[in-house]
């Protein structure tokens, strides 16, 4: 059997052709119908790598453009803002033209009412747009437009951007010469509801922080000032029933210096316009500042409530305030409760620093061989706890164990001395000083060496420093004969 193949070349030729013009003509019709001369790959693949990039250049230029818009909106806005500032300022120079004639017989006060409502719409708006000092915008403004050629990426990204600073450029009243004192937070850290760790909110729920307030559900601050200061200074109390946030604090301490009266010195401190905000760095980042447009001040904390405010934090997750007290310790040498006086008399503690208006003197009588140092200390306990001076200021003494240090504390972190005259044997650790007539009248105990005719055989070495200086060291030698001289 036999198989026979027929091949009709002819057809074959024509089907290939046919198939040829029929992928061209699909081709044609879809670049006529697409317009674009690559559809595909297979088209041109060299070709459409370079559209591609082309393509990828133009959505950068096109975000370029919006980025570049962006910008020049926010200009108008700065632009817009510093306008109505010049407005301000015209108001603010008309009033004080006003204020400075002569023939002016009306109430200047409320041309300074009028001037500090002016300076506070000043940096309200200077804020608004971001050009305060520490302000979202003063700062060099970097706008990416694409289009840069580089070697590098960075190369790339710089050449491709415009640059506006505008760290200079902040209109605010302390830099237009026209606000007097700003006291602020530390710089950097964050009080406000942006910050993950140390926001007002997580302030008042640090138990480290709440137990250090005075009175439970407030916090207070110190001020001083021309008139208020050292032992006058003022405490505002602040009510931190409705504070939640930043912004409800600066409120609440501004209700709180408003309410505080009763004396010449919150006059004094009232006079000065120390009002409270919160100021947002170009980092987005909140601290508490105190402004005052007519004089220098200066604000302390009175509990870590309030240390915290000012972003004084001690280390750690915990948003804790640093810890105010501040402790003057005697030396180890403490005498045991037991130990009676030698001397008789009165024994004075002094005690003097910033918060006390002058030198407090606390006197108790000592009995020679009857009073014990336990029971003095305890005398001592009562006289500081009974003392106004002193619990104003925030001193007292803590507790005492027989043969341990006196240690006398400062809740209010400031410095302060304590020393002692009278306690000739330094039973109490805490010195000693001549005063009075008596001056030069010391007991010393401390010579070794065989007793002869009343004196103490041997050497003994002093030093004597003046003011916290260098040590200047000495001798006494002491005869048997009673006879000595000093080295």
């Amino acid at each position: 059997m036999s198989f026979s193949i027929n091949t009709n070349v002819a057809s074959l030729q024509a089907q290939g052709y046919l198939r040829t013009n029929s992928d061209f003509q699909s081709k044609t019709i879809n670049r006529v119908t697409s317009g674009l001369r690559i559809v595909s790959s297979g088209d041109d693949a060299a070709g459409l790598a370079i559209a591609n990039g082309y393509r990828s250049d133009e959505a950068v230029l096109t975000q370029g453009v919006q980025n570049a818009n962006n910008g020049l909106s926010q200009l108008q806005i700065m632009d817009g803002g510093i306008s109505n500032i010049s407005q301000l300022l015209d108001r603010a120079r008309t009033l004080a033209t006003q204020s400075a004639s002569g023939t002016f017989t009306g109430d200047r006060g409320v041309l300074n009412s009028e001037f500090q409502s002016v300076l506070g719409e000043i940096d309200r708006q200077a804020q608004t747009i971001g050009l305060n000092q520490g302000g979202t915008f003063a700062k060099n403004l970097s706008v990416f437009i694409g289009g840069g050629k580089g070697a590098t990426a960075s190369a790339v990204i710089n050449n491709g951007s415009v640059s506006v600073n505008l760290a200079s450029s902040t209109v605010d009243t302390k830099s237009l010469g026209l606000a007097g004192v700003q006291a602020s937070g530390v710089a950097g850290t964050d009080i406000g509801t942006g910050s993950t760790n140390s926001s007002v909110a997580n302030i008042l729920a640090t138990g480290a922080n709440t137990t250090s307030e005075a009175v439970s559900g407030s916090t207070v601050f110190y001020f001083q000032g021309p008139g208020y200061s050292g032992a006058n200074k003022v405490a505002v109390s602040v009510n931190l029933s409705g504070v939640t946030d930043a912004t409800t604090l600066a409120a609440a301490l501004n209700t709180a210096i408003q309410n505080t009266t009763g004396s010449q010195f919150t006059t004094a401190f009232k006079n000065q316009n120390i009002t409270a905000a919160i100021n947002t760095d170009i980092n987005g980042k909140q601290q508490l500042t105190f402004s005052s447009s007519v004089g220098s001040f200066q604000v302390e904390a009175g509990d870590r409530v309030a240390n915290a405010f000012l972003g004084n934090f001690v280390s750690g997750s915990v948003p804790t305030g640093v810890a105010l007290a501040n402790t003057i310790t005697g030396h180890a040498s403490t005498s045991a409760d037991a130990t009676t006086f030698a001397n008789t008399g009165t024994v004075v503690i002094r005690i003097q620093g910033d918060s006390l208006a002058a030198p407090v003197d606390l006197q108790l009588a000592v009995t020679s061989g009857v009073t014990t140092v336990g029971a003095f200390v305890t005398s001592l306990t009562t006289a500081v706890a009974n003392n106004g001076q002193l619990q104003a200021a925030g001193i007292t003494l803590n507790s005492h164990s027989s043969a341990t240090a006196l240690v006398f504390n400062n809740s209010h972190g400031e410095g302060f001395t304590v020393s002692a005259t009278g306690d000739k044997a330094d039973l109490l650790g805490l010195g000693s000083f001549g005063s009075g007539a008596t001056a030069t009248n010391f007991d010393n105990t401390q010579f070794s060496g065989a007793a002869s005719g009343g004196y103490v055989a041997g050497t003994s070495t002093f030093e004597i420093s003046i003011g916290g200086g260098a040590a200047i060291a000495g001798s006494v030698t002491t005869s048997t004969t009673g006879q000595g001289g000093v080295a």
